[in-house]
């Protein structure tokens, strides 16, 4: 029983992929960038997407530059958890 317990709440991740660029064709604009994946995988959970928007267009939060580096951001902070979690 603790040790089912401890798998739910244990997100400890073996895998991370570097941020990929998600495109959707439209017809009159051609290709648009959407934004950045990352994909986590987790000891216990398995794999995870993690979607990081650009929306300079819409409301301009984000530019594709920011949503960039709050991608790449995120990937090198699981790494570093990966590598603390490995020591």
């Amino acid at each position: 029983m603790w040790t089912k317990l401890k798998k739910l709440f244990d997100w400890t991740p073996v895998n991370v992929e570097f941020p990929v660029a998600e495109y959707k064709l439209y017809s009159d604009k051609n290709r648009v960038l959407l934004g950045y994946n990352v994909s986590v995988t987790y000891q216990h959970h398995g794999t995870k997407s993690y979607f990081f928007a650009h929306d300079e267009e819409k409301l301009g939060l984000f530019t594709k530059e920011r949503a960039l580096e709050r991608a790449v951001s995120f990937y090198e902070s699981k790494r570093k958890q990966m590598s603390i979690k490995s020591r």
